[in-house]
């Protein structure tokens, strides 16, 4: 349950059930013991016995430099991978914090019902006016579509009349009642909102601003009272509403086309306020099934259901998370112990140090010298992988953050600063040491 969580998606246990797949784990195991156990049993049998006997091993360039190059390599994995947490975090926590130009908050949706006969338009308006007579509604409106979700209207052909056919392009198209637009707060940029008072409003269609550009108006303004070709039909633009985030604003605004219906059905958007949300929706449902009798009372939180289109992006940042905790466990175990290996070596040289006067800062820097510029070294090779990484991650979005000098260095610090911490355990504790016993030490 802890992965499917993670993950979004569910795991299937017929896995286990599988002979393959235990063959696969039991060889997976064999073979990753017996590498393990190749390369320092290929090393101790190149020794002498009579150099080891008389206390001449000593080791190797070769494996020096192997010993190097692995805590290079995952420490360059541990940066790469906490800076890729980072910028993950904070695209989408950008994200959910830009203004997207609707109103999300304290709105519930209902699903219309499946009424095809005439009596739908009598029930919605018995229905909105019931609902509106509650102190903590402030608005109802329905709409083919509700923020959230791609449109699913797509239509093509559409030019202005000025335009030749050649000159047809393609729309998301949402029907709306009056009420959308202020219930949803969208900002009008030119002309103006629909109204049900004005006679033949059927007639007239409203663009985005992207909408505008998309067919050829060089500014908003110039779209008023001019006319566009629309499923097979002539229309007159009487509004440009202001771009506003439809759908994630991962995505760049897409050209949209409104057009009036009073008795548009899809979805029901309430606007309320209440301290007891529960006592409120139960209320909703009982006018529901006393109206729409026979009919699911099927809804959802618009807050919840637009930050859902983020919910890949938070998973994705919480894997990335759980890995670059992972890497960096595995890394300081491998320094924990390359520090215990050569304390051990130098325990007589840090004796004599402390003898000639040394202190225990002054230990503790000379030991982490050479992991100060192991780490140096990864750090010049993840950041640049990191940085190519995450641009092209961020390409995705049409709204991104930027990928500033401090995003890189906190992170490198992060990890400099555990990686000391675990050097540091093994040496302060041999500079801590009466020199008498280390002096001693064979």
């Amino acid at each position: 349950p802890l992965f499917d969580s993670l993950s979004g998606r569910e795991m299937n246990y017929i896995l286990f059930r599988q002979p393959m797949f235990w063959a696969g784990l039991v060889l997976m195991i064999f073979l990753g013991s017996l590498v393990s156990g190749l390369y320092p049993a290929f090393v101790l049998s190149s020794h002498k016995p009579i150099g080891v006997l008389r206390g001449r091993l000593r080791a190797s360039v070769q494996g020096l430099s192997l010993r190097k190059g692995l805590v290079i390599l995952q420490f360059v994995a541990s940066i790469a991978l906490i800076i890729g947490t980072f910028v993950v975090y904070r695209q989408v926590t950008f994200l959910q914090n830009q203004s997207l130009g609707v109103d999300i908050d304290q709105t519930l949706v209902i699903k219309s019902p499946d009424i095809v006969d005439s009596t739908y338009r009598s029930k919605y308006e018995v229905f909105k006016n019931k609902i509106l007579q509650y102190a903590e509604v402030s608005n109802v409106c329905s709409s083919t579509e509700v923020p959230g979700s791609q449109p699913l209207w797509n239509a093509g052909g559409i030019r202005r009349l000025s335009q030749g056919e050649d000159e047809a392009t393609q729309f998301r198209v949402i029907m709306m009642d009056a009420d959308f637009i202020p219930a949803y707060g969208l900002e009008v940029y030119a002309g103006r909102a629909f109204s049900k008072d004005i006679p033949n409003e059927e007639k007239n269609v409203m663009l985005n601003e992207a909408g505008c550009k998309w067919i050829g108006f060089e500014k908003p303004e110039d779209a008023i009272d001019d006319e566009i070709f629309f499923w097979g039909d002539t229309f007159r633009i009487v509004g440009v509403l202001k771009n506003y985030g439809q759908e994630s604003l991962k995505k760049a605004y897409d050209p949209m086309v409104f057009r009036y219906e009073p008795s548009v059905r899809s979805y029901y958007s309430l606007k309320f306020n209440s301290s007891n949300v529960k006592a409120s929706v139960a209320k909703f449902e009982n006018d529901w099934k006393e109206i729409f009798e026979g009919n699911p009372f099927e809804f959802f939180f618009l807050d919840e259901h637009y930050n859902d289109q983020y919910k890949a992006d938070r998973q994705f940042g919480s894997i990335f998370g759980i890995f670059s905790g992972l890497a960096i466990f595995i890394a300081c175990l491998g320094l924990f112990g390359l520090s215990s290996l050569t304390v051990t070596q130098r325990t007589k040289e840090i004796g004599i140090r402390k003898v000639l006067g040394a202190s225990g800062g002054n230990i503790v820097g000379l030991m982490s010298r050479e992991y100060i510029i192991l780490m140096g070294i990864a750090m010049a090779v993840a950041i640049p992988v990191a940085w190519r990484s995450m641009e092209i991650w961020l390409q995705g979005f049409a709204n991104k953050i930027l990928l500033n000098w401090w995003i890189f260095v906190i992170p490198c610090i992060v990890v400099m600063a555990i990686a000391f911490l675990a050097i540091s355990f093994h040496t302060l504790k041999a500079a801590a040491t009466d020199p008498v016993e280390t002096l001693r030490y064979e």
